[in-house]
């Protein structure tokens, strides 16, 4: 028996009664029937969305011939995990089409189905992943879906994926109309701030500032940020620092902090802001 691929029905009876298995042996898929004994059929893999690019230099092809043997062995044992329930190969493989890994072909199709069959199945970064694919349409691959993309996100954020606590935080910000809103962004910015998430301690802090006046905590997670490096964590800082927002007002702290994010963020939007003294902007990642 052939089957084309794990969208065939009886594929997926399979997998959802638990008794697929897999063998090494290049697509023959093994199963146990209701009886307890074995059966078995021959999946086809999709080597056709294997595209491997002409567009090389005379030197990429040569080693692009070395390699291909590898890609092939790697997308045939994918997919064959992949069919028979394995939740890591079923996230790899919509990764794989969502981003054109390894000369996989991009398939938003695709990609959406095997990020759904590991996200149905609990896998964390699946959902994270399917929902920034709803999230952001991807370009316009495909309709954005911002309620399933909250969903998705989560359950992924349940599982402390940092991602996921970013989306979320996003998407109630911009959602936002009514304070519950606000109050939800604020607290999936502060949960991946807490799984060490710098943009969404950033975000956190700006929120703080802006929309609750809760100026000794956004400013204490600003400076946090800005003691690893951060950028823009200083000049927001610089800004407080200016209007004296939780600090003691330095026109010359902030003004050094603003020349440091501009030297180091290279943000046009640095120079205008601080020339535009009178308004309290603070910038987001």
């Amino acid at each position: 028996m052939e089957f084309i691929g794990a969208n065939d029905e009886d594929v997926d009876s399979l997998l959802r009664s638990n008794k697929l298995k897999k063998t090494e042996n290049e697509g023959l898929i093994i199963f146990e029937d209701d009886d307890g004994e074995e059966g078995e059929f021959q999946l086809r893999i999709p080597f056709e969305d294997l595209v491997f690019t002409e567009k090389l230099s005379s030197v990429e092809r040569e080693n692009l011939e070395e390699e291909k043997e590898s890609i092939l062995r790697w997308f045939g044992d994918l997919y064959i995990r992949a069919v028979a329930g394995d939740c890591d190969a079923q996230s790899e493989l919509g990764s794989s089409y969502d981003f054109g890994v390894n000369f996989v072909v991009v398939s938003t199709d695709k990609a959406l189905l095997w990020y759904s069959k590991a996200a149905n199945r609990g896998h964390a970064y699946a959902q994270n992943n399917l929902a920034a694919l709803l999230h952001t349409g991807h370009s316009g691959r495909v309709a954005p879906d911002v309620n399933s993309a909250i969903q998705w996100y989560t359950k992924a954020a349940e599982q402390k994926v940092p991602s996921a606590c970013f989306g979320l935080g996003v998407l109630y910000f911009l959602r936002s109309k009514t304070q519950k809103d606000y109050e939800e962004s604020a607290r999936w910015f502060l949960e991946g701030s807490r799984l060490g998430h710098e943009a969404c301690t950033i975000n956190a802090a700006v929120l703080m500032c802006t929309k609750f006046k809760n100026f000794e905590m956004g400013i204490a997670l600003l400076i946090e940020c800005m003691q690893t490096g951060s950028a823009i964590a200083a000049f927001n800082v610089g800004i407080a620092r200016l209007l004296g927002w939780g600090l003691q007002q330095d026109e010359h702290e902030a003004e050094r902090l603003f020349l440091y994010a501009e030297k180091s963020f290279g943000d046009v939007a640095a120079l205008r802001i601080r020339r535009e003294q009178a308004r309290m902007i603070m910038i987001l990642p």
